[in-house]
Formats: structure tokens, sequence, C-alpha cells
């Protein structure tokens, strides 16, 4: 652990920064695609089984 702390400290601003806006990007994307494909996939297999 300390050594990813070592490694973070030692990165300039410019790396923190890029990596700060990809997780920021990232994350919330990859949860609503999640919610997303759960919706789909319920509503998919409902229509396949004749439920509204």
């Amino acid at each position: 652990m300390q050594k990813i702390f070592n490694w973070v400290k030692c990165m300039s601003i410019k790396k923190k920064l890029i990596i700060s806006f990809f997780l920021i990007l990232t994350i919330p994307g990859l949860i609503i695609g999640g919610v997303s494909y759960q919706t789909a996939k319920t509503n998919f297999e409902q229509q396949i089984n004749g439920r509204n």
C-alpha cells in the first residue's frame, strides 16, 4: 500500500489530473451502462414471455 502512495506522490500534476478525470468520467458511465443493460434485459425477457 505504501508503494502505491509513493507512486501517486511522485506523479506529475498532469498525470494526476488525467487519471482523476478519467475515473470521474468512467465510473458513472459504467454505472449508467449497467443499469441500462439490466432494464433492457428485464424488458426484453418480459416481452419474450408475453408479459407487459
